[in-house]
């Protein structure tokens, strides 16, 4: 370090010279590289911002997306599509009925049904207290949309061996 009055300082920071050449990390997925899909998805969130886009995203990549702003609503729906839904993609907390309950409910009427959740709440709260034992993933908002739709993917290609 060098000072002087009226004039400033002057830093020399000296690094170690990398002896191995540099490994590139992996690459990001990306979203063009996430395979498609044809299968229905049901999509519940009581936030409209939230929802929208991940119906546009969903659909962009193929999926039919019934969409319900909460848990009762959900449910309703569930019950006049139940053959064609796949996957419940949902919030965990919701006013109605939150995400759990939800589960639980069309549980009662698809065993099988393979589920998301996602909540802003910390992942360690949410996990520890409340997730139902099943085919199910949990997600921490905000979601980059790559995880997302891989997610949807293994989900929905783990439930076809039910």
């Amino acid at each position: 370090m060098y000072s002087e009055k009226g004039l400033g300082t002057t830093f020399r920071i000296y690094l170690p010279l990398l002896d191995q050449p540099l490994q590139r990390e992996q690459p990001e997925l990306s979203y063009k590289t996430i395979p498609k899909g044809d299968e229905t998805i049901l999509l519940v969130d009581d936030d409209a911002d939230v929802r929208k886009i991940t119906e546009l995203h969903l659909n962009d990549l193929g999926y039919r997306v019934l969409v319900a702003d909460n848990g009762k609503a959900a449910l309703s729906t569930f019950k006049d599509n139940r053959e064609a839904i796949q996957l419940l993609i949902t919030d965990v907390i919701m006013p109605k009925m939150n995400g759990i309950e939800l589960y639980e409910e069309i549980h009662k009427l698809n065993v099988y049904i393979p589920a998301i959740f996602m909540s802003g709440y910390a992942a360690e709260i949410i996990e520890e207290k409340t997730l139902p034992i099943g085919n199910v993933t949990f997600l921490s908002k905000p979601i980059k949309t790559e995880i997302l739709l891989s997610s949807v993917r293994k989900m929905l290609d783990s439930g076809k061996s039910n």
